[in-house]
């Protein structure tokens, strides 16, 4: 049965790979080869079943690798069907910083978090990938670092093989991946809650680590103190340049562990956890390091300024803010067709799920029958509960304001711990239920409904129409078309475009620093009527609009803000001129006063003042 679903993975990989993208993709899932998602069908199926059914032994070994290796595959699937590159926002601002500090005109340590650049740098002179590319494959590495560290985590805490067998297809899912605020693509904040894994791996290790040498030590467990020491201390470090909020977060939960043990020793509480290494030390180290990194910068004090003045303004006056943004947003769903508890139950069902799992074993490790679990796994869950106790409500605090798009970061890292409590969860309710019911068929039961979790989980990996989204696709005729609209640019006429405009395609162009992006002006139409484009400004401009632009209005956002007829009215509308037209990018010359355009220039724009790196972007 295994050589069927390495079969299967080896042909949806071969597919996918022979069918690379030749245009511009509005859908991942619909434009990859059927034949890919067949294969991974097969595969993933073939993963769980062996998994669930063989012996313990190199059967299910194996039968793990094969899931592993199927769903990186589908992870994989931008690489290997040859996109230049994924994601359109910051991403984009990402790219340009990685080309700067490549040709030298930037230094890594002018940016707030430099993680994500720098390691996509080295895979480029280690590998020799471009770019793009390198950062591609460094998304990509992250994931598949989160597929392994899931299982370790959850190995970690219980000891045992059981609950990491679920903890493997657990991971799987993804579930930090909220497509509102943490995306697959180059977005060091998203990157970081997947990489936070190996941070809770070494932290449960530190904590069990013992320096009687006779101490029944778990299987894969540290015996060095030291080196557990150092580790933490260096996968602190790493977060902290990696992303600044990410490490706010680290610091709570270290915090809240801290003060349990505090409590226990203080109060004299019985259990293990008064045995275990007391983090003062780490956590004091930690907050050091933050301060000493983050402390001084701009970006810094804006953010923790907006929190304190948006936190202050719901504690004394309330705010409705939030509910104003759902009504907003609820508003263009309805405009298009869709509605709110749609897309809650497609982005968030799984999620959702997997935190009613994880309430109730929050409320047995706190005040239940433990017996299912040793000390230290009672112990370890404890801690993890009453952090997620002080994150849950710390983060609701940030669904206010402009700070509301914190909360959904913060839900990311709340899902990565979730995940991880979830498997062992569900590994100590299926064992429950297999003294009422026959074993066989909670066997089967469990192994259906993670299959069921996997297809609704993998359907919003990537951005898509499905969740009411573009896939973030950035075909080489978008980005050569773009390219040659700011090489022939007039440089005293400004470039407009719809919705954002195109200052991130200049980014990951021509670079970000000492160049003008247009970062701090507004050139992006959302809702103007651009069958007038001579009458929205009083000044000679350009409009660009891409194939993938009319795709992304007309069939992902059903005409909401641009139709169809409004960008066939342009090459008739008088005063504007067509002078640039490819297979995916359209430039017009918008003339004010109905004179001559003026002929296009090569010259490189003014430099943009500098600020702190990374300011302006969602990270």
């Amino acid at each position: 049965m295994l050589t069927i679903g390495y079969l299967a993975i080896t042909v949806a990989v071969l597919g996918a790979f022979l069918s690379p993208a030749t245009d511009y993709e509005l859908d991942i899932y619909a434009a990859t080869p059927t034949v890919f998602w067949l294969g991974l069908g097969v595969a993933v199926a073939t993963s769980l079943f062996v998994s669930f059914y063989a012996p313990r032994g190199y059967l299910s070994t194996a039968s793990l690798v094969l899931g592993g290796s199927s769903m990186l595959a589908a992870s994989a699937l931008p690489l290997m069907r040859g996109y230049v590159y994924i994601g359109t926002g910051d991403a984009m601002t990402h790219l340009g910083w990685v080309r700067d500090i490549i040709n030298t005109s930037f230094s890594p340590f002018g940016l707030f978090y430099p993680g994500l650049h720098t390691v996509s740098i080295a895979f480029h002179r280690l590998i020799g990938f471009s770019p793009n590319r390198s950062i591609m494959f460094f998304v990509l590495c992250v994931i598949a670092a989160y597929f392994v560290f899931v299982p370790l985590c959850v190995r970690s805490i219980t000891g045992q093989d059981g609950p990491m067998l679920i903890g493997v297809f657990a991971a799987f899912l993804v579930l930090p991946l909220n497509q509102v605020a943490t995306h697959y693509s180059a977005h060091p904040i998203t990157d970081t809650v997947l990489l936070s894994p190996i941070v809770l791996y070494v932290l449960v290790q530190y904590l069990l680590a013992s320096p009687d040498p006779d101490a029944d030590a778990r299987p894969g467990a540290f015996d060095s103190i030291p080196t557990v020491s150092l580790l933490l201390a260096v996968v602190s470090i790493a977060v902290v340049l990696y992303h600044p909020q990410q490490a706010a977060n680290t610091i709570i939960l270290f915090g809240t562990i801290s003060a349990v043990q505090f409590a226990a020793h203080r109060y004299g509480a019985s259990g293990r956890i008064r045995a275990h290494r007391t983090l003062y030390g780490q956590t004091t180290f930690l907050v050091i390091a933050f301060f000493v990194w983050a402390g001084s910068r701009d970006t810094f004090r804006r953010a923790f300024g907006t929190i304190l003045t948006e936190i202050a303004g719901l504690v004394l006056e309330g705010s409705d803010d939030a509910a104003q943004i759902v009504q907003q947003r609820g508003g263009s769903l309805s405009a298009i067709g869709a509605s709110a508890t749609e897309l809650f139950l497609k982005l968030f069902f799984v999620s959702a799920l997997f935190a009613a799992l994880v309430a109730l074993l929050m409320l047995i490790s706190l005040l239940g029958d433990n017996d299912q679990f040793d000390p230290d796994t009672t112990g370890l869950l404890r801690y993890f509960s009453v952090g997620l106790i002080v994150l849950v409500p710390y983060s609701f605090a940030f669904f206010v304001g402009v700070a509301s798009n914190l909360f959904f970061r913060n839900l990311g890292f709340i899902m990565a711990i979730a995940t991880i409590l979830g498997a062992i969860a569900i590994h100590r309710y299926v064992a429950a239920l297999s003294e009422m019911v026959a074993p066989e068929r909670i066997r089967l039961a469990t192994v259906m409904v993670l299959g069921f979790m996997l297809v609704l989980s993998t359907a919003v990996l990537f951005p898509s129409p499905y969740i009411f989204q573009a896939s973030g696709h950035v075909s080489d005729d978008r980005m050569s078309g773009y390219q040659t609209a700011f090489e022939h640019q007039n440089d005293s006429v400004d470039i407009y475009s719809v919705r954002e405009g195109p200052w991130r395609f200049r980014d990951a162009i021509a670079g970000v620093e000492n160049v003008d992006s247009s970062r701090y002006s507004d050139q992006g139409y959302y809702g103007d009527n651009i069958t007038h484009l001579r009458d929205l400004s009083p000044e000679d401009r350009y409009f660009l609009y891409t194939g993938a632009s009319v795709a992304e209005e007309i069939e992902v956002f059903r005409q909401l803000r641009f139709s169809s007829e409004q960008f066939g009215s342009l090459s008739r509308q008088p005063g504007v001129s067509r002078v640039q037209t490819s297979d995916e990018v359209f430039l017009y010359y918008v003339n004010s006063n109905n004179t001559t355009a003026p002929e296009s220039s090569t010259s490189m724009r003014s430099p943009a003042p500098s600020t702190d790196a990374g300011s302006d972007l969602d990270g």
